[in-house]
C-alpha cells in the first residue's frame, strides 16, 4: 500500500512523507521532482533506517498530494492508498 503522513520538523515547519509508490511501478526520482514542480517546495528521496526509499516534501502538503494522486498516479488502485492520521492507518479515499 501507499501513504501519505504529515510530521512537525520545529514550531510551524512540516514534512510530508509519501512511502510505497515504489511497489506501483513508480519512479520515486521522477515523483520528487513533479511533486517539487506542482507544490514549488523541495522534495528528495531518502532511505529510511530500515533501507527502504520515500519520499520527504518540505511543507504540509497532504490534501494537495490526495488531489495529485487521483490525477498523476491511475496505476495506484484508491484502495491501496493510507494516511496516518495519529498514527493510525485510514484509507485515503472512500
Amino acid at each position: 500500500s501507499c501513504g501519505a503522513s504529515v510530521t512537525a520538523r520545529q514550531k510551524r515547519k512540516y514534512v510530508t512523507t509519501v512511502t510505497g509508490l515504489e511497489l506501483f511501478g513508480v519512479k520515486l526520482a521522477d515523483a520528487a521532482k513533479q511533486f517539487k514542480k506542482s507544490f514549488s517546495c523541495g522534495a528528495s528521496v531518502v532511505k529510511t533506517p530500515s533501507n527502504k526509499e520515500q519520499i520527504e516534501i518540505q511543507g504540509e502538503f497532504q490534501e494537495q498530494l490526495l488531489e495529485m494522486w487521483e490525477k498523476k498516479f491511475k496505476e495506484i488502485p484508491k484502495s491501496a492508498v493510507f494516511v496516518m492520521d495519529d498514527k493510525t492507518k485510514v484509507p485515503a479515499f472512500d
